[in-house]
């Protein structure tokens, strides 16, 4: 059994207006996951998922942003190539691969299908980075007293 991924949004009956868009916290996506019974997302179009703390004010979180491609074939390797800028994925830090593998699903036609468990661990790296409360904190902490990170004020909008 799969479900749309479009559909899966519109199963989040909380809506927020996030910089001008429709926007599901984190959270919400994430309950959504866990209660559906499809094994599978089937995927459209290409989509970008980018992530949105939102306190006292509104900081996109760009480089937790998750890419889902719909490809003929897989292109991993050509698509973070290009976006790191280099010829050769034996180029590109470790590090840099490990988290680019973790914000980047590949749907592959014909069956253009993710995993539901594919998606649930996107969300669940951004819930539980570290280093992402760290980096909003740094942020915030610089204009709000006494700043408490809250993974609820996680928000995400679909491109």
């Amino acid at each position: 059994m799969k479900v749309s991924f479009l559909d899966l949004f519109n199963t989040i009956t909380e809506k927020h207006d996030v910089a001008g868009e429709q926007g599901y916290r984190l959270v919400d996506l994430e309950e959504v996951l866990q209660k559906n019974n499809a094994e599978s997302i089937s995927i459209d179009d290409d989509y970008i998922v980018l992530p949105f703390y939102i306190s006292e004010s509104t900081l996109e979180v760009y480089w937790y942003q998750l890419t889902i491609n719909l490809a003929d074939k897989p292109c991993f390797e050509e698509y973070i190539c290009k976006k790191v800028g280099v010829a050769s994925i034996e180029s590109i830090d470790k590090e840099i691969l490990g988290r680019s593998k973790k914000i980047y699903l590949e749907a592959i036609k014909p069956e253009a299908t993710i995993s539901m468990s594919q998606l649930l661990s996107y969300v669940n790296y951004v819930k539980n980075s570290e280093e992402l409360v760290d980096e909003i904190t740094e942020v915030f902490s610089r204009y709000v007293k006494d700043f408490k990170f809250n993974v609820n004020n996680i928000y995400i909008t679909i491109y």
